[in-house]
This record gives structure tokens, C-alpha cells and sequence, in this order.
């Protein structure tokens, strides 16, 4: 993308540069430009800005909805088990209206309503394990939405789309458990997910709304771009993260305010050691 933005930046100076050179030279004050390398110079800075917020979510997939099912192994319910929804779902501050969590401690919450992942790691999932006890494909994986394009390195902590007629803020990288490896008899894979950074990403509801099966979604705004998700995500995988770099994570104000405590949590424990 850079080195598009880079050539079509040159190209459209270097034709303004002829167009100027076919008219006659007039003397310019200092610092000043030619109407025609400065209209050159402004539309380009105005595509230069547009290809930056250019994000896609294509073939979008969802919502995906679930009850709470017995896990293998676990000897309690879960909501990892999820079906694509056949109707519009309400998306409320807490989640869609037919979508449960088993356990509301580690799942769910204002911070946490809404997850999402993006479906083009599906093959990789589905080269990498070709034994897995279920079919790797969107909604396995406990994801409310899938889709193509954007991932965990172009999502943005604070990131605003319009999903559907809802409006939702990207908070924090979802951090997947050892049910993830229950539900596709697959030991390792959740482990697999942080490792390779994976993992998907969760949302809060600014406001509220109906999301249709296969739903458009919106960039409406762009968070930090120096904490992506996989950034965010990086800072806690890594023991060796300096302390100014998480507590400069942790000032990030649309960041989750559970994640914010296991970075408090993780800068006492080293303050303590030092």
C-alpha cells in the first residue's frame, strides 16, 4: 500500500510539474506554489488520507448466535457453540439478543460484546491442523462476526464501524481459552492463536441496533495507528515488554478496562522485582 500511495503521489506531482511547465513562468514569493502543483499537491494529500482509512470487511458473515452446550471435557456449559442466525439480532450494550455467555466473568460485559474474527485465517487453521474433530470455518471458533480483509494488523484499539445499524468500538484483542481446543479437538490450537496473534478482536456498543444475517460494515472512525490489535496484543505476550510501553498502552483511553487491570497487574509485578 505505501509504495502505491508512494507512485501515485509521484505521478500526480510530476503532472502537475509538466502542466506548469506548459505555462508561462510568473515570479513567486517565497515558500509559495504554482495553482497548479498546489492543486496537485492538495488532492494528492486528500488521497494520501483517504487510501490511509481505506479498510475492508468483505463477505461478511454472521451473526452468529448460541445457547450455552455442555463441553467435552469440561464438565460445564458453554456458549462456544455458535449458529448463523436466520433473522436480524439486537445488538444491545451486552450482546446480540439470542447470544449467551456460560461464563460471565470471563466473557461478556460492556467491554466484551461483540466478537469478531476475521475468516481468512480459516485455511491457515485448516492447513495446519487437517485433523481437527470439526470443520475449521467461520462461527466454529465462537466469533459472533467473520469476514475477509482487515485483521488483527490493520484493526485499531478505539477502531468505530457501523455493523449493521449498530455502531461498535473495537477495545481489545480477544484472548482465547483452552475451550477453543475443547471445541475443535484440537490441543494447542488457542495456544497457536496468541503465538501467531490470531486471535480476533471484541467490541463495546456505542449505540445500539439491529444486525441483519451478512451485514455491511462501516469504518466510521480510526483509532491510535501505532495500537493495532496485534500491537495490543504483543505488549502482553511479551515478557520482555519495557514498563513505559505498557503503561503507555494502558493510557490508551478506548482500551478495555479488563485488559488496563492485567496491565497493572503485570507493571506491579515487575516494579516489584526490580
Amino acid at each position: 500500500m505505501k509504495v502505491h500511495v508512494a507512485a501515485e503521489y509521484r505521478r500526480v506531482v510530476m503532472q502537475g510539474v509538466k502542466q506548469s511547465r506548459r505555462i508561462p513562468r510568473r515570479r513567486l514569493q517565497a515558500g509559495a506554489r504554482s495553482t497548479t502543483s498546489a492543486q496537485a499537491w492538495a488532492a494528492n494529500s486528500d488521497r494520501r488520507r483517504r487510501m490511509r482509512s481505506r479498510m475492508v470487511f468483505s463477505n461478511v458473515r454472521g451473526p452468529f448466535i448460541s445457547e450455552p452446550q455442555m463441553l467435552p471435557g469440561f464438565g460445564e456449559k458453554s456458549g462456544i457453540y455458535k449458529v448463523a442466525a436466520a433473522e436480524p439480532q439486537w445488538l444491545s450494550r451486552l450482546g446480540l439478543s439470542n447470544d449467551s455467555q456460560a461464563n460471565q466473568v470471563d466473557h461478556g460485559g460492556v467491554d466484551r460484546a461483540l466478537c469478531h474474527y476475521c475468516a481468512d485465517h480459516y485455511p491457515h487453521w485448516q492447513a495446519r491442523y487437517p485433523d481437527a474433530g470439526v470443520v475449521l470455518e467461520s462461527g466454529v471458533l465462537g466469533e459472533n462476526i467473520a469476514s475477509r480483509g482487515a485483521d488483527e494488523r490493520e484493526v485499531r484499539i478505539g477502531d468505530v464501524y457501523r455493523i449493521g445499524e449498530a455502531l461498535v468500538q473495537v477495545t481489545q484483542p480477544r484472548q482465547p481459552c483452552a475451550k477453543v481446543d475443547a471445541r475443535t479437538g484440537q490441543p494447542g490450537l488457542a495456544r497457536a492463536f496468541m503465538q501467531e496473534a490470531r486471535m480476533g478482536w471484541l467490541y463495546r456498543v456505542l449505540e445500539e441496533g439491529w444486525i441483519a444475517p451478512g451485514p455491511v460494515i462501516e469504518v466510521v472512525e480510526r483509532g491510535d495507528e501505532r495500537w493495532s490489535v496485534e500491537a495490543c496484543w504483543r505488549v502482553l505476550e511479551d515478557r520482555r515488554t519495557p514498563l513505559d510501553t505498557m503503561a503507555e498502552l494502558h493510557g490508551v483511553k478506548d482500551l478495555a478496562q479488563h485488559w488496563k487491570d492485567q496491565l497493572v497487574r503485570r507493571m506491579d509485578y515487575w516494579r516489584g522485582r526490580a
